[in-house]
């Protein structure tokens, strides 16, 4: 929580990105994991929670917990265990799982009417799992935010974006709970308290990330106010949490706190003033930056709002998250939309600005992906409304929906494409349209000062207003500024930038010296010999040069030199022309005749 001014080459920075990706490593297995329950396969498990049926109270015996409901044909029932009966097995963690081993038999103990009954109950064979496009969606969505969450912290240049990247990952928790085979009995109680801690986590590093980044747009370092104010939201956090590995532990409520229902009211409260900081540091700052905390604050709010509020409300009335019940389908619409305008905020705002190859790797993945869910429910939708009999009688029926889709599918994906384009991309494509433009204009100035100016005044739209400073190599080797100004006027013939121009003769971007205010140099060359070069500095916004934009600089910039060059040559051709054209004789001299 201090001063967000770690850098990118600080080790301590460095040891923050790392355990990012150990916490996403984490969070990405357990998001899949919970994936795997929504495809129709055969894990080998059983599957039913002993602790649906179940209620902590102080008239069990100490140890023993009251069974509120056992039906008919269920293996609790068939134990011989029956509504009001205390009940604890051998293995208490078996009381948490909600994945078996097939047929696998559990030992418990029955104390009914003051007698205790030794039992055995019996878990069901495995059986394939049915399709959840639910369970799916939520996994999809958990695995995206991971994944942008990784990306930002690996690339953040700050501490606020560690922060961001740390919150975002861990909000790709699907939940506490633990799925599939994490539920065998050796790792449960370790993997169940790592999965709540890292729950926990999720709205405190939501709170650390606003505070630090209102901080950075103030200028002003988190007050002794906030710090403290965080310091006991992290320490209720603890406390709910050692609350938790009690009540496993003792299958007890806390004494004094109560039921843990009445302390998720803590869990709110970080988002929300998280939120509120987001939204007040984007009225202390300019327009740009506002429309990107704008995006920022909504898309955190409906992703946490849509998967954690109401997925903790429906915890607590009544555990239906399939998407028949609306509040279930409310929170997926919300998570769903948080994640989208999250990746619009961040790919056509740049929010989080992770570069033009990932950029536009991950804006066509997240198409792809989404287009070939999109047709895979399109397909299982035709299969569900052509009867089975039809199908299986006629092979030319389900030939025909698959190459239908298959054609409709490429069509659908170059409209997309086009849009997607437009939408994200018009801006760049335009920025380089105009400088293609300027560049066949310039083959047609006729002086060399206007064409440098012209080209000095381009550069610096190109770039939005960077330091840009255009130089000529002179006959003693030393770079004489042309046009530009607060750079540099000489650049002397042995400075490092000179001599890594001589030897490598192309662009330069990275480890130039902090003196010269570069972040390119771009050389004009001619054969081997450079002539000049154009010297341009850092992005007012901050950012990088993207790789496609340091390639259409160093052409511009090449295309300028050999111009420049071209009308050199016509001036010294002029200047040739007039010095061997005979001059006219003025009045009152005298021919003198050859002898």
């Amino acid at each position: 929580m201090g001063d967000d001014n770690l850098r990118t080459t600080s080790p301590r920075l460095r040891r923050w990105k790392a355990l990012v990706l150990v916490l996403a490593a984490l969070v990405g297995a357990h998001s899949t994991m919970f994936g795997l329950g929504a495809l129709p396969i055969n894990t080998g498990l059983s599957y039913g929670s002993v602790g649906d049926n179940i209620k902590l109270d102080d008239t069990a015996p100490p140890g023993y917990v009251r069974v509120v409901k056992a039906a008919p044909d269920r293996p609790l029932h068939t134990a011989g265990v029956r509504v009001g009966d205390a009940i604890r097995f051998d293995r208490p963690g078996d009381l948490r799982r909600g994945a078996f081993r097939s047929e696998e038999l559990l030992g418990l103990s029955i104390v009914r009417e003051g007698r205790t009954i030794r039992a055995v109950m019996r878990l069901p064979p495995s059986t394939t799992s049915l399709w959840s496009a639910q369970v799916l969606a939520n996994a999809l969505l958990g695995l995206f935010m991971v994944l942008a969450g990784a990306l930002i912290a690996t690339r953040a240049r700050q501490a606020s974006g560690v922060l961001l990247g740390a919150a975002m990952v861990t909000m790709g928790m699907p939940g506490s709970f633990p799925y599939e085979w994490e539920n065998l009995l050796e790792p449960l109680f370790p993997i169940s308290l790592v999965w709540s801690l890292i729950m926990m986590l999720a709205p405190a590093g939501m709170l650390a990330f606003a505070l630090v980044q209102r901080a950075n747009v103030t200028g002003r370092a988190v007050k002794a106010p906030w710090r403290i104010i965080f310091a006991l939201y992290l320490a209720a956090h603890a406390g709910v949490w050692l609350a938790e590995v009690y009540t496993a532990h003792a299958f007890r409520d806390v004494p004094v706190l109560g039921h843990l229902a009445s302390l998720v009211l803590l869990y709110w409260v970080g988002p929300i003033v998280a939120c509120g900081l987001l939204i007040k540091a984007a009225s202390e700052t300019t327009a740009q930056d506002r429309t990107r905390f704008g995006f920022l604050a909504a898309a955190l709010g409906l992703y946490f709002f849509g998967k954690f509020f109401i997925g903790l409300f429906i915890n607590m009335t009544g555990n239906d998250f399939s998407l028949g019940n609306p509040v279930a389908a409310l929170g997926l619409a919300a998570s769903a939309a948080g994640v989208g305008i999250f990746l619009y905020a961040m790919l056509r705002h740049r929010v989080v600005d992770l570069g033009f190859a990932v950029n536009r790797t991950l804006i066509y993945g997240v198409l792809s992906t989404t287009l070939l869910l999109a047709f895979f429910f399109l397909e299982w939708g035709a299969e569900q409304i052509v009867p089975a009999e039809m199908r299986e009688a006629n092979i030319l029926m389900s030939a025909g929906i698959a190459f239908g889709l298959f054609l409709v599918f490429h069509r659908v994906r170059d409209w997309v494409e086009k849009g997607v384009e437009t939408l994200f991309f018009r801006s760049w494509r335009d920025n380089d349209a105009r400088l293609g433009r300027f560049l066949k204009d310039a083959a047609f100035v006729t002086r060399a000062d206007a064409l440098t100016q012209t080209a000095l005044a381009e550069f610096t739209r190109y770039t939005g207003g960077a330091l840009v400073g255009v130089y000529a190599v002179a006959d003693d080797g030393s770079a004489r500024l042309q046009a530009g100004h607060d750079l540099p006027s000489r650049v002397e013939p042995d400075h490092s930038v000179m001599v890594r121009l001589r030897a490598d003769r192309e662009i330069l971007h990275d480890d130039l010296p902090e003196r010269l205010g570069a972040a390119l140099v771009l050389p004009m060359i001619l054969r081997t010999e450079i002539r000049g070069f154009v010297l341009i500095g850092a992005k007012p916004s901050g950012e990088d040069y993207r790789p496609d934009e340091r390639e259409a600089l160093a052409g511009a910039a090449q295309r300028i030199g050999m111009d420049l060059h071209a009308l050199e040559i016509d001036r010294l051709e002029a200047e040739l022309r007039r010095l061997k054209s005979p001059r006219p004789l003025r009045a009152g001299s005298r021919q003198v005749a050859a002898s």
